[in-house]
Protein backbone atom coordinates (compact mmCIF):
# COMPACT_ATOMS: atom_id res chain seq x y z
CA UNK A 1 0.00 0.00 0.00
CA UNK A 2 1.34 3.44 -0.90
CA UNK A 3 2.12 5.93 1.82
CA UNK A 4 -0.40 8.81 1.60
CA UNK A 5 2.36 11.28 0.81
CA UNK A 6 3.60 9.33 -2.24
CA UNK A 7 1.00 10.93 -4.49
CA UNK A 8 2.53 14.24 -5.57
CA UNK A 9 2.06 16.47 -8.60
CA UNK A 10 4.61 16.89 -11.37
CA UNK A 11 5.46 20.42 -10.16
CA UNK A 12 6.05 19.08 -6.62
CA UNK A 13 8.29 16.36 -8.09
CA UNK A 14 10.33 18.97 -9.99
CA UNK A 15 10.63 21.04 -6.80
CA UNK A 16 11.90 17.94 -4.96
CA UNK A 17 14.43 17.24 -7.72
CA UNK A 18 15.74 20.81 -7.48
CA UNK A 19 15.95 20.41 -3.70
CA UNK A 20 18.16 17.32 -4.07
CA UNK A 21 20.34 19.11 -6.64
CA UNK A 22 20.87 21.93 -4.14
CA UNK A 23 21.76 19.46 -1.37
CA UNK A 24 24.38 17.86 -3.62
CA UNK A 25 25.88 21.26 -4.52
CA UNK A 26 25.79 22.44 -0.88
CA UNK A 27 27.81 19.36 0.07
CA UNK A 28 30.66 20.26 -2.26
CA UNK A 29 29.81 18.19 -5.33
CA UNK A 30 29.93 20.71 -8.16
CA UNK A 31 29.69 18.27 -11.10
CA UNK A 32 26.87 18.97 -13.53
CA UNK A 33 23.80 16.90 -12.67
CA UNK A 34 22.03 15.30 -15.62
CA UNK A 35 19.10 13.66 -13.84
CA UNK A 36 17.48 13.05 -10.46
CA UNK A 37 15.21 10.04 -10.04
CA UNK A 38 13.02 9.72 -6.96
CA UNK A 39 11.25 6.45 -6.27
CA UNK A 40 9.71 4.65 -3.30
CA UNK A 41 12.21 2.51 -1.42
CA UNK A 42 11.10 -1.14 -1.36
CA UNK A 43 10.89 -1.77 2.39
CA UNK A 44 8.49 -3.94 4.31
CA UNK A 45 6.88 -2.84 7.55
CA UNK A 46 4.47 -0.20 8.73
CA UNK A 47 6.42 3.05 8.17
CA UNK A 48 3.63 5.04 9.77
CA UNK A 49 6.04 7.71 10.96
CA UNK A 50 8.13 8.03 7.85
CA UNK A 51 8.37 7.63 4.12
CA UNK A 52 11.50 6.15 2.56
CA UNK A 53 12.72 6.93 -0.93
CA UNK A 54 15.58 5.95 -3.19
CA UNK A 55 17.12 8.94 -4.96
CA UNK A 56 19.49 8.36 -7.86
CA UNK A 57 21.64 11.30 -8.94
CA UNK A 58 23.17 10.92 -12.42
CA UNK A 59 25.97 13.24 -13.47
CA UNK A 60 26.59 14.57 -16.98
CA UNK A 61 30.15 13.17 -17.08
CA UNK A 62 29.42 9.53 -16.22
CA UNK A 63 33.01 8.39 -16.84
CA UNK A 64 34.47 10.65 -14.16
CA UNK A 65 31.59 10.76 -11.71
CA UNK A 66 29.58 7.61 -10.94
CA UNK A 67 25.93 8.03 -10.05
CA UNK A 68 24.93 8.44 -6.41
CA UNK A 69 22.24 6.23 -4.90
CA UNK A 70 20.80 7.78 -1.77
CA UNK A 71 18.47 6.44 0.90
CA UNK A 72 16.14 9.23 2.01
CA UNK A 73 13.84 9.07 5.00
CA UNK A 74 11.16 11.73 5.37
CA UNK A 75 8.99 12.51 8.36
CA UNK A 76 5.32 11.60 8.19
CA UNK A 77 2.86 14.17 6.93
CA UNK A 78 0.37 13.46 9.74
CA UNK A 79 0.62 16.28 12.31
CA UNK A 80 -0.06 13.87 15.19
CA UNK A 81 2.67 11.46 14.07
CA UNK A 82 5.11 14.31 13.42
CA UNK A 83 4.46 15.68 16.93
CA UNK A 84 5.18 12.27 18.44
CA UNK A 85 8.40 11.87 16.43
CA UNK A 86 9.58 15.31 17.57
CA UNK A 87 8.54 14.73 21.21
CA UNK A 88 10.41 11.43 21.51
CA UNK A 89 13.31 12.60 19.30
CA UNK A 90 13.06 9.45 17.19
CA UNK A 91 14.71 10.90 14.10
CA UNK A 92 17.38 12.60 16.24
CA UNK A 93 18.48 9.24 17.63
CA UNK A 94 18.47 7.59 14.22
CA UNK A 95 20.32 10.53 12.67
CA UNK A 96 22.99 10.38 15.38
CA UNK A 97 23.43 6.66 14.77
CA UNK A 98 23.94 7.02 11.02
CA UNK A 99 25.72 10.39 11.12
CA UNK A 100 28.05 9.89 14.09
CA UNK A 101 28.23 6.36 15.46
CA UNK A 102 28.34 4.43 12.19
CA UNK A 103 31.11 6.61 10.63
CA UNK A 104 33.12 6.31 13.88
CA UNK A 105 32.74 2.52 13.82
CA UNK A 106 33.76 2.43 10.16
CA UNK A 107 36.88 4.52 10.92
CA UNK A 108 37.71 2.25 13.88
CA UNK A 109 37.38 -0.80 11.63
CA UNK A 110 39.67 0.75 8.98
CA UNK A 111 42.30 1.59 11.60
CA UNK A 112 42.19 -1.90 13.09
CA UNK A 113 42.22 -3.83 9.82
CA UNK A 114 44.37 -1.54 7.73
Amino acid sequence: MDHPSTKISMSEMETEKEHFKKIIKDNGIQDEIEDVQIMPYPLSGEHMGSKCEKVIITFRNKKEKPQLELFVKKMATSPQMADMIIKFKLFDKESAFYGQLLPALKQYWIEKTG
